[in-house]
């Protein structure tokens, strides 16, 4: 049922290949504004709520925003 996110037309999709949700390219908007957008269309759109889990592997996002994520959703 993941892969029908896309049709909330928010820019989220299920990425069946690596089974997770991603967005479209992020060009206008953080990290960690994406990651709030995909939590709330998930959340919205197929009615799951998404949390970090304690063996999160962070690539190539910024500090501040790694930290700004993890207020927003506490490990």
């Amino acid at each position: 049922m993941y892969q029908y996110v896309y049709r909330e037309a928010a820019g989220v999709y299920w990425d069946q290949n690596r089974y997770g949700f991603k967005s479209t390219p992020m060009k206008e908007w953080s990290c960690s504004q994406w990651f709030k957008q995909i939590v709330e269309v998930v959340r919205s759109g197929v009615g799951v709520e998404l949390k970090l889990g304690p063996n999160v592997v962070w690539l190539n996002v910024p500090e501040q925003q790694k930290a700004e994520i993890q207020r927003e959703k506490a490990i």
